[in-house]
């Protein structure tokens, strides 16, 4: 299954779950959506990891999948940005890089 249409799915789920912010949350177009909706939404999805983060803190195996699961959504949500996006990403958490190239032959 692609990104796309995990994306997709995840999507549809959220929207039957009744979860309509979430869904819209991964609909967004990341980096780029500032709406004050969009900022409430994502503070809100912050403030559920944090809640959830310290629920599991006293437990080691529930710590590992909290954050096994934290890596899993990370990697998906990168997967997902655009170059602008990824720039940005590096620029607002101080990564000073240069953006690789590959030259295929």
């Amino acid at each position: 299954m692609s990104v796309s249409q995990r994306r997709v799915a995840l999507v549809e789920e959220l929207y039957k779950q009744g979860l309509n912010e979430f869904g819209r949350l991964i609909k967004s177009s990341g980096c780029k959506s500032c709406t004050d909706m969009d900022i409430r939404i994502r503070r809100r999805d912050h403030i559920s990891h944090f809640m959830l983060r310290s629920t599991v803190v006293f437990n080691e195996s529930k710590k590992r999948w909290f954050f096994k699961q934290e890596a899993r959504l990370f990697k998906w949500r990168f997967s997902s940005l655009d170059n602008e996006g990824i720039r940005q990403f590096m620029h607002i958490n101080n990564f000073n890089f240069s953006p690789v190239s590959y030259c295929l032959l």
